[in-house]
């Protein structure tokens, strides 16, 4: 008990701790603008501080039967986990939980022995207590162990997404393992003969009812479960019957895995997990393996002395596969109206193109972001002065007619001129239908090149590159007159600020721009 009050004391005490602290943030000038302290605010509002994590899993563990070989044959120690535990996450990635879990562990092994107890003692023989020599013989004898426990996790915890869909989970901390019930029992069919000889009187004894004979070895019992009141014969002092008991442990445990996002709200988890223990969880006084009724189980008896095993202690070392979700119960959508999402939008690429293009009586518009003309609301003056507004219906062909242009982009192989595309929705044959039903819109084709390649010979093949999707666009019916080109090279900025992917193959394009009347 004592044991299990300092793991409780410790692991609380820590948690304890983590949250007395407050981080505090620093004052970054008198002159700090209302939107560095908004954008603050919004970064905290997105992060979800609170985390419920549910897991069920199973592992391999280790057992005491691995030690005796020569007369265990261990089939399996497997053990199964459910835990659930709340975190508190300090930022938006680390943090750190406390939580519940129930460990049964489940163990099987095949015992072959041939077994002599010198001077065993047995008082049934007319009241007295005699000592005599105790043969015990056991072939193909089966024995099934079960441990219950109840472990209480505390783990400093560690989440990284990589992008939406997709991320990382690690912990890593302590433990206290607190065993609930523990028990083995004969697996059926299972049979131990036992004999005796008796110096004294040089006899072998063999059929005798309650001394000698066979036994199905159907026993069931355990440490947890009336074996210390039964070699406790007093039972008198609770404290030394406490003795005979399954003992708490204090393991250390980790954790790793992959996040899949479900919802905003849930991430799916499926990783490995492994602990180790730092104590002997076996009874501080042991029952005897061999008595006079047969054999008591391996739990909580002195089988390791009996078969002169040094080492007998039980550290539970464990492995294994967890899957669950993780819950973040005050995680929410930021949502926007669409005025004021269409805004941002706009701003964050103005800053990008930095100032509109314009040649002659026309304007040059990014693919991405829309023109002005397709954001504006009732009351708002025209993104462009003295410029004539769109029609609704305008407006509309040129939203659908950036959408799908936004979506199509032409490459072509190294030095060559002929275009490749994946129309796969139609993007080009819709995009000629548009042109064609709106004579006002103009198509400029940009032809680009990677930096492999002399200038002139670049510049050359970047114009043959435009030329040949305009070719492409008159050839299904659109009006020369809609369609023109320009050509770019990597020593001009354009190339850069409208392609920024680095990638050569990507260079090797060509990328549309809309012209409006």
């Amino acid at each position: 008990m004592k044991k299990s009050l300092v793991i409780f004391s410790l692991i609380f005490a820590l948690f304890a701790t983590s949250f007395a602290q407050e981080v505090k943030d620093e004052p970054t000038g008198a002159k700090s603008t209302e939107a560095t302290a908004d954008n603050k605010d919004d970064q905290k509002d997105q992060i979800c501080h609170h985390r419920i994590n549910i897991h069920f899993g199973g592992a391999w563990n280790n057992n005491i039967y691995h030690r005796m070989n020569n007369v265990f044959r261990e089939n399996y120690s497997l053990s199964a986990i459910f835990d659930f535990q709340y975190a508190y996450f300090f930022n938006e990635h680390w943090g750190l939980g406390l939580g519940v879990s129930l460990s049964d562990i489940h163990a099987r092994a095949t015992m072959d022995f041939d077994k002599v107890v010198i001077q065993f003692p047995d008082n049934e023989f007319n009241g007295d207590q005699t000592y005599y020599d105790k043969y015990f013989v056991g072939n193909g004898v089966v024995e099934k162990q079960n441990v219950l426990a109840l472990e209480i996790p505390l783990q400093a915890q560690f989440e990284w997404k990589f992008n939406e869909k997709v991320g990382i989970y690690a912990a890593l901390g302590f433990k206290a393992y607190l065993p609930l019930r523990a028990r083995n029992y004969g697996g059926g069919e299972s049979y131990v003969t036992t004999s005796g000889y008796e110096a004294y009187t040089d006899a072998y004894y063999h059929d005798m009812e309650n001394h000698f004979g066979t036994y199905e070895y159907t026993k069931q019992g355990g440490p947890n479960i009336g074996m210390a009141s039964k070699y406790n014969p007093t039972n008198a002092d609770a404290k030394e019957a406490r003795k005979y008991r399954m003992r708490a442990s204090f393991d250390m445990i980790a954790d790793f895995g992959a996040l899949f996002t479900m919802s905003p709200k849930a991430d799916f988890y499926l990783g490995a997990y492994c602990g180790v223990g730092f104590l002997d969880i076996l009874p501080k006084n042991k029952t005897p393996f061999f008595t006079s009724e047969g054999m008591s189980g391996t739990l909580g008896s002195d089988v390791l002395n009996q078969f002169d095993i040094k080492r007998d202690k039980w550290r539970t070392v464990t492995a294994g596969l967890k899957i669950g979700v993780h819950i973040k119960p005050c995680a929410h959508l930021n949502r926007e109206s669409m005025r004021d999402l269409k805004r941002r939008y706009m701003n964050e690429m103005m800053k990008k193109n930095q100032e509109p293009i314009v040649v002659k009586n026309q304007e040059y518009v990014y693919i991405v972001p829309v023109c002005d003309d397709l954001v504006e609301d009732e009351g708002d003056e025209p993104a462009t002065p003295n410029k004539k507004k769109l029609t609704p219906k305008d407006k509309e062909a040129l939203k659908e007619l950036a959408d799908i242009l936004s979506k199509t982009k032409i490459l072509f192989d190294l030095d060559k001129d002929i275009p490749h595309y994946s129309d796969y929705n139609d993007n080009i044959n819709r995009t000629v239908e548009i042109m064609k039903a709106n004579p006002s819109f103009g198509l400029q084709v940009e032809g680009y090149t990677c930096d492999l390649g002399s200038e002139e010979h670049n510049r050359d093949l970047a114009r043959r590159r435009a030329e040949a999707v305009k070719k492409m666009f008159i050839s299904k019916g659109v009006p020369e007159n809609q369609i023109s080109t320009v050509s770019y090279t990597v020593n001009d900025p354009q190339n850069k600020q409208n392609i920024p992917d680095a990638s050569r193959e990507e260079h090797r394009a060509a990328i549309f721009r809309i012209l409006v009347n």
